[in-house]
């Protein structure tokens, strides 16, 4: 499998690739998760019509061994953040994190420096380094 081809893919429809991900299924499969974005929203017709590309392309060149499930969608409004990309594309919203000496943080994502990452939380502004996260997502307050 080829990142660029499955990114040349999804950009073809007016997409673009947000993230991969490969998921437990049960005891014997997986689902190979495409997440995607697109100016206006992410709809039903987009997902399955890229689906309907993107399935024969995995048929010859699979994204792991063994059976797997395609699934096509948005990374939805509380995204994993995996990237320095990601977490440039988010700066201004609330973000949830986790670092690697157990230390949780939750406030808004201020600014990107390259590998760090400014979040005004309730304590004030902390300055976090990309190297020390071990989980980050997007969060969302509902009200």
């Amino acid at each position: 499998m080829n990142i660029n081809e499955i990114k040349k893919i999804v950009e073809s429809f007016g997409a673009t690739l947000y993230d991969t991900e490969i998921v437990q299924a049960g005891e014997d499969a997986h689902i190979f998760r495409v997440s995607i974005q697109k100016d206006g929203g992410v709809d039903l017709d987009v997902c399955a019509d890229i689906n309907a590309v993107l399935s024969p392309y995995l048929d010859t060149n699979p994204p792991l061994k063994g059976k797997y499930f395609l699934e096509v969608g948005s990374p939805g409004i509380e995204r994993h953040l995996r990237t320095p990309e990601h977490f440039a594309k988010s700066v201004g919203e609330t973000v949830k994190m986790s670092l690697k000496d157990s230390t949780k943080l939750r406030g808004k994502l201020v600014s990107v420096n390259n590998d760090i990452f400014e979040i005004e939380g309730t304590d004030g502004i902390v300055k976090v380094s990309f190297g020390d996260i071990s989980k980050a997502r997007t969060y969302f307050e509902w009200k």
